[in-house]
């Protein structure tokens, strides 16, 4: 019930991040859960402009995304940044006993293997300048008509020079991320496969008896992350 919705969170982001999007969905599970307290709003910016909010938020301490703020039990505001960090402290029932640890790992995994690789990936073809238009479509759909037109502007004047040369992006470093990026999906989808040939609902689903309070477990962290990062890739209609 609304009422029920007390505390509301302020989510900084780069609309099209996929680590932004793994914080999104789990602010939306948090938004449709009568029994949670949370609600949110989203400040949306394109890559760079996100940081006159978050170094407003920090004192100058932090320029990444994704960000929530939001009052703490102490009535004191609280601010914590990056995907992983947010979504255990919001979401801790993503992270079921007796597999918490667990979960935390393939977490690191996909975040590593897919959601730091993948962007390179995609970035390496975007920022050519023949593909401008799209990126800057894509990168300020959810922004303000005045970031929209700076960020459009900026980009062929030496951003996405500056971006290829911040994230170390180019020919070699392309296709690394692409073959450690099907080697991640390769190794997720051998953990899908049940001995059987059927397919688990959710990776973190057994195949055995030996951890039977596991055996329905249903979703966590690791298909929201593993979902939510991938997208970027996959780009479902949704």
């Amino acid at each position: 019930p609304p009422h029920c919705k007390t505390i509301h969170i302020l989510f900084i982001s780069i609309g099209a991040s996929h680590y932004c999007e793994k914080v999104r969905w789990m602010l939306d599970l948090l938004e449709r859960d009568a029994l949670s307290p949370y609600y949110y709003t989203e400040n949306s910016h394109p890559p760079l402009f996100q940081s006159i909010e978050t170094l407003a938020a920090t004192n100058g301490k932090v320029s990444m995304v994704p960000m929530v703020i939001f009052e703490n039990i102490d009535k004191k505001l609280q601010t914590i940044h990056d995907s992983k960090d947010i979504v255990q402290f919001l979401a801790p029932r993503l992270y079921p006993e007796p597999i918490r640890e667990t979960i935390q790992d393939f977490e690191a995994f996909v975040g590593k293997s897919i959601g730091a690789t993948s962007r390179l990936y995609m970035y390496h073809y975007m920022l050519q300048k023949e593909y401008h238009g799209a990126l800057c479509k894509i990168l300020t759909k959810t922004t303000s008509t005045v970031e929209k037109i700076l960020w459009t502007k900026f980009l062929d004047k030496g951003l996405a020079t500056g971006m290829r040369k911040a994230m170390k992006i180019n020919s070699q470093t392309a296709s690394d991320s692409l073959t450690e990026i099907r080697n991640a999906f390769a190794t997720i989808s051998r953990q899908l496969q049940k001995r059987d040939g059927t397919k688990k609902t959710y990776l973190m689903e057994k195949d055995n008896n030996s951890h039977k309070t596991c055996d329905n477990i249903g979703f966590t962290a690791a298909d929201l992350t593993f979902a939510s990062l991938a997208s970027i890739l996959i780009h479902p209609p949704e």
